[in-house]
């Protein structure tokens, strides 16, 4: 049996400041970018959900996120042995139009698990399909527009 060893290794380096911040520059303006765009989205996010009028969907569909079934008590061997797992959630906000909720921002989500490994855009447009029909037909919402986050 072959037994995997992990280890860091510490390399020292001396340099000035100057090439220390010009080492990170970079990833620190990438990181700048990403958080300007999160923080825009999410102000995007809170106007419009302060401002959706009933019939108006909103819908969020995230990545698929992949995950490894496994059993806790099974042998070192069996993870050759192992299946993955898709799970895609797709989760919608709508405003209550009904008489006992006026207003109210509701959420109705579900999860997908397909039975394929594949991603493909005709696989992601069935299952917001299927999402869909499910808010008309067990809620009975009338949809007058939707807006997608993907």
């Amino acid at each position: 049996m072959t037994d995997i060893v992990k280890c860091q290794v510490h390399q020292s380096n001396t340099t000035s400041l100057g090439n220390l911040v010009w080492y990170f520059l970079d990833p620190v303006i990438a990181l700048s970018m990403h958080i300007f765009v999160a923080s825009w989205q999410w102000g995007q996010y809170r106007q419009m959900e302060q401002t959706m009028h009933p019939g108006i969907l909103v819908t969020v569909c995230d990545f698929t996120m992949n995950y490894l079934n496994i059993f806790q008590d099974e042998p070192s061997e069996a993870h050759w042995d192992h299946k993955q797992s898709k799970i895609f959630p797709v989760v919608n906000w709508y405003r209550c139009a009904k008489a006992n909720c006026p207003h109210v921002l509701m959420r109705e989500q579900i999860f997908v698990v397909p039975t394929t490994q594949e991603h493909n855009h005709v696989a992601v447009a069935a299952f917001i399909h299927e999402s869909l029909c499910d808010l008309t037909n067990r809620i009975g919402i009338q949809i007058k527009d939707i807006i997608n986050w993907l």
